[in-house]
């Protein structure tokens, strides 16, 4: 074989996606599990995190985290959808490359389609109705604050929140934990119509956050995905994610950035 050969030969080694955590990174993982499948790459998927039995962790215990069931039933996507085998293969779990890649692959409207929502699927949860000027925050709590390196105040959301109150006739905030009574007063003010859904399940959320035409997310897949497949709406990111152990992480999700924006 050639050097110009080895060089535009295309890849062929198996890689093994590990799935695990929550509804935003299972979405990471299948994107980029299809990817592979769609460059004709043999990729297969460890699911042996879901063996276990989900349980959601407590808020305020430090270290406990939940175990996820499998929550992307409702885009027609069990596990059988995934090839598995008992071969040992090299390995991609989450972090700075799968992120990356997730990034890209979701950008594919091939790969976009796969997440496509069935609206006999809508119907089946709660979903208020969304205008045509809504603006969703989404506040990652719940069993978030036990393990994360960074968490957004509340009143940083609102400070960006409230540049949008001329444009949006409608605030939906969305959060896994109880939404404080200071929040609910300072944004109550600035907005004609708000909501406060504080538990819904995460399916509603994300399906929500992808119809707002402005959404602004927490330092979370679960909103950076609804993000990513949000086919019209202006999408808020923020500027810090992680501690600072984590910044190659965090680098990959800016360099999607061309602007930002100030919120004080």
């Amino acid at each position: 074989m050639s050097f110009f050969s080895k060089l535009t030969k295309k890849e062929t080694r198996e890689l093994e996606i590990v799935f695990a955590g929550g509804m935003g990174t299972q979405i990471m993982q299948a994107a980029v599990y299809f990817d592979h499948e769609l460059q004709n790459m043999p990729v297969y998927a460890d699911l042996s995190y879901f063996a276990k039995p989900a349980h959601i962790a407590q808020a305020g215990v430090k270290g406990a985290l939940s175990h996820w069931p499998w929550q992307l039933d409702q885009y027609g996507l069990t596990t059988a959808s995934f090839k598995t085998s008992t071969q040992k293969y090299s390995r991609l779990a989450d972090g700075e490359e799968l992120v990356g890649q997730a990034i890209a692959a979701l950008a594919k409207p091939m790969i976009r389609q796969k997440f496509q929502v069935k609206p006999e699927e809508a119907t089946k949860f709660f979903v208020p109705e969304i205008t045509t000027r809504a603006l969703c925050i989404h506040i990652r709590r719940g069993d978030y604050v036990n393990v994360a390196s960074h968490l957004i105040a509340d009143e940083t959301f609102a400070s960006i929140a409230k540049k949008f109150s001329a444009i949006a006739n409608q605030a939906i905030i969305l959060s896994d934990s109880p939404i404080e009574g200071e929040l609910k007063a300072i944004l109550g003010n600035h907005f004609a119509e708000i909501v406060f859904l504080d538990n819904i399940d995460p399916f509603s959320s994300h399906f929500i956050m992808r119809h707002a035409r402005i959404l602004i997310c927490s330092n979370s897949t679960f909103s950076l995905t609804a993000g990513l497949l949000n086919e019209s709406g202006l999408v808020v990111i923020p500027k810090k994610w992680y501690g600072d152990n984590e910044k190659n992480i965090e680098k990959r999700i800016q360099e999607m950035c061309e602007f930002q924006i100030i919120s004080i």
